[in-house]
């Protein structure tokens, strides 16, 4: 089935650089150098599909061109992300996946898992990058999703400032922070959690004292720590230990549509959190892009990186435990829609 895909992808590469021209059918057979069978077989199930349309060119050949429908789509993908040094391999492992099968994707930053939860489910993104917790969330609330890799463990901290003259505390709902920050405060009701939407906003909040302490992510903390005043209180293991806290994930109907894509994503992210090689050119581009998106400059986005552990692995046990630690029980049903069967 990956085959056939893989197919498909060229088959789309290859006609999209013809745009209005086309191409003949025996051109893609002689360019991508599979049987004249196998091609007309999946340009047949293409042009059903309405992703391609067939003419007559002259009595012996057939000219192949995309539909309007697809040319607007661009056969690409939106990826939604928050604005996080931990996502930089795997928005590496994205690029790479997309180029791999000819297709483009997009990226777009969210400051809350609020609204990025509301553009899967309206189908506005297709691939996500959050946190568990509100992942998790999304699951029960639509079974839309499927969770495909953690991302990392660590990285995050509860930073404090001790020169704060009261007792607020800052984080963001519905996320692993609100998580580390209820263990942190053990249940306290005396202790206030306020909401965070903007984390560059709140790390000034923090600064001037207006809260005494932030549950907060990289590389946001790092650029915090800068302050004299400002120091951690407790780390990510301290009160989370190996809690992956964020998911590498995809909507249903984007795997249903794209399962090539879909695996060579995953593919490229399990080779690229090995290696953690940040010479890599998309790995590059991706610390570029986290630190134009928070200001923070780029080679503490790099070094940030180092507080994370990225190597992690998780059997579909494991994270069963995980999600009842964070009381939230699930049917089989959601378990199977979002882990699989296997």
């Amino acid at each position: 089935m990956l085959k056939k895909y893989s197919l498909e992808n060229k088959i789309i590469k290859l006609v999209s650089t013809h745009r209005d021209r086309g191409i003949l059918q025996s051109r893609i057979v002689s360019d991508l150098g599979y049987s004249r069978s196998y091609i007309s077989e999946t340009l047949k199930s293409m042009v059903e599909r309405g992703i391609l349309k067939r003419e007559l060119d002259n009595p012996f050949q057939y000219r192949i061109y995309l539909t309007e429908e697809h040319k607007k789509k661009n056969f690409g993908f939106t990826v939604g992300s928050l604005i996080s040094s931990e996502y930089i391999f795997a928005i590496a492992a994205i690029r790479k996946a997309a180029r791999k099968v000819g297709v483009n994707a997009k990226f777009k930053v969210y400051k809350n898992t609020t609204k990025l939860n509301s553009d899967a489910i309206a189908g506005k993104i297709q691939v996500m990058l959050s946190p568990t917790l509100s992942q998790l969330a999304m699951s029960i609330s639509s079974d839309s999703i499927s969770m495909l890799r953690p991302i990392a463990t660590g990285g995050s901290c509860i930073i404090e400032n001790t020169r704060s003259e009261n007792n607020l505390n800052l984080s963001s709902s519905s996320s692993t922070m609100i998580l580390m920050m209820k263990k942190f405060l053990g249940g306290s009701i005396k202790s206030e959690i306020r909401r965070m939407d903007d984390a560059s906003k709140s790390l000034e909040l923090v600064r001037n004292g207006n809260f005494r302490r932030i549950a907060i992510w990289e590389p946001y903390a790092s650029n915090l720590l800068q302050d004299e005043n400002c120091t951690v209180i407790a780390s990510y293991s301290d009160l989370l230990g190996e809690f992956p806290c964020c998911f590498l994930c995809a909507t249903h109907e984007f795997e249903q549509k794209m399962p090539g894509t879909v695996s060579a994503i995953c593919n490229f992210y399990d080779e690229q959190r090995e290696s953690n090689d940040i010479s890599d050119g998309d790995v590059r581009w991706a610390i570029n892009f986290i630190s134009v998106k928070t200001g923070i400059d780029e080679g503490l986005v790099e070094k940030s990186l180092d507080n994370y552990n990225f190597k992690i692995h998780y059997s579909r046990e494991k994270l069963l435990s995980f999600i009842e630690d964070v009381k939230m029980y699930l049917t089989t049903d959601q378990v199977e829609s979002l882990l699989g069967k296997d």
